[in-house]
């Protein structure tokens, strides 16, 4: 059992098994939110998991002993993608919703909704 897990690390298909979580939480989330109409929305999730996709293929990288810019560049990536998540939330704006489905922002913030 140690040896699978330490072959799984030397050649890096424990990212691949990383993956296959990452998707199925994905499509947790996704009829989550389909079949209730709460959390995240489709673009939210992918706002939240692609940088972490960048981080893994980093890791990938590093255990494949790839060149290090491979492994810079899948961290720069990351970088990239996760400040843009965080300036889309910062700036409070629902991720890409057209304005008849996110209605009037100003009017439910001023109600108090």
């Amino acid at each position: 059992m140690l040896e699978l897990m330490e072959q799984s690390f030397a050649g890096g298909s424990i990212v691949d098994i990383i993956f296959g979580f990452m998707a199925i939480e994905v499509f947790a989330m996704i009829a989550y939110h389909r079949i209730t109409g709460q959390g995240l929305n489709s673009y939210e999730i992918l706002g939240l998991m692609i940088p972490g996709i960048f981080l893994l293929l980093a890791l990938r990288a590093a255990l494949a002993t790839a060149p290090w810019p491979i492994i810079a560049g899948w961290l720069f990536a990351a970088l990239i993608a996760h400040l843009g998540d965080v300036l889309l939330r910062l700036k409070g704006r629902p991720y890409h919703l057209p304005r008849e489905i996110r209605g009037n922002d100003r009017t439910a913030r001023s109600s108090g909704r």
